[in-house]
C-alpha cells in the first residue's frame, strides 16, 4: 500500500457496519515463485508480494475474504448470547480502570475510524502485537 509516498506494508481490511455483515477473513503466507504464485479474479480477493524478476517471493500473503448480511433469517444463538453476557459481566469493571496518558487526542468517532487509518487504532493494534508477541493484530472498530 502507498501513504504519503511512501510505500507500507500494514494491509488494511475494511468490513461491514454496526452488526450489519459478519466477515470471513483468510491469509496464507504462500512461499512461492513469482511465476507460480496464485492470480485471483474474485473482487474479494487479493495477492500480492515484494520483489521483482523471477527469483523467490519468500511468505507472499494471499488474502481471501467473504461477507455475510446479519438479518433476521438467523435467530439468536442462546449458547453464544450466554457467553457474551458472561463476558460483558466480567469485562464492565476491567473497563473502568485507568491504564494510561496520553497526551494528545485520539479521535474515536465513529465516521472517523470506520472509514480511515486512526491513531486509537495504530495505538491498540500496537499494544496488542507487543502484549502478544505477534507479526499481526486485527481490531474492529
Amino acid at each position: 500500500t502507498s501513504k504519503n509516498n511512501t510505500i507500507t506494508t500494514t494491509k488494511v481490511f475494511n468490513s461491514g457496519t454496526d452488526f450489519r455483515n459478519l466477515s470471513f477473513l483468510k491469509i496464507w503466507l504462500n512461499n512461492t515463485t513469482k511465476e507460480s504464485s496464485p492470480t485471483t479474479t474474485s473482487s474479494r480477493s487479493s495477492a500480492s508480494g515484494g520483489g521483482g524478476g523471477g527469483g523467490c517471493v519468500p511468505l507472499q500473503p494471499i488474502v481471501h475474504w467473504t461477507q455475510l448480511d446479519v438479518t433476521s433469517e438467523y435467530e439468536e444463538d442462546n449458547e453464544v448470547a450466554n457467553i457474551v453476557q458472561q463476558f460483558e459481566k466480567e469485562m464492565s469493571d476491567k473497563v473502568d480502570k485507568e491504564i494510561c496518558t496520553i497526551h494528545w487526542e485520539l479521535d474515536v468517532q465513529s465516521e472517523t475510524v470506520r472509514s480511515q487509518e486512526v491513531a486509537i487504532g495504530n495505538f491498540v493494534t500496537d499494544a496488542m502485537k507487543k502484549k502478544m508477541k505477534a507479526d499481526c493484530a486485527l481490531v474492529n472498530p
